[in-house]
């Protein structure tokens, strides 16, 4: 590497910081995407847990904000009355 002309190791090391920033982005994604998944699962869990249990347990239970379960219950009441 080292005995590369100077223009052909600059051209190197933007590929490899290029390579470094693809990465990043990669994992970046994942992490967004895992945690947007696992909220997706508590509200899942909240949602079939509305006709048997109180908003601020399923807060408890599941993590999720106070006011996000009450957000479920509302939207899933007007679904109910929709159907």
């Amino acid at each position: 590497m080292l005995k590369l002309p100077e223009d052909e190791r600059l051209a190197y090391n933007r590929y490899v910081d290029n390579l470094h920033y693809q990465a990043s982005m990669v994992e970046s994604s994942y992490g967004i995407g895992k945690l947007k998944g696992e909220k997706r699962g508590r509200e899942h869990v909240a949602i079939n847990l509305l006709d048997i249990l109180d908003d601020a347990t399923i807060a408890n239970k599941t993590g999720l904000l106070l006011e996000e379960v009450e957000k479920l219950r509302r939207n899933n009441s007007n679904r109910s009355r929709e159907k």
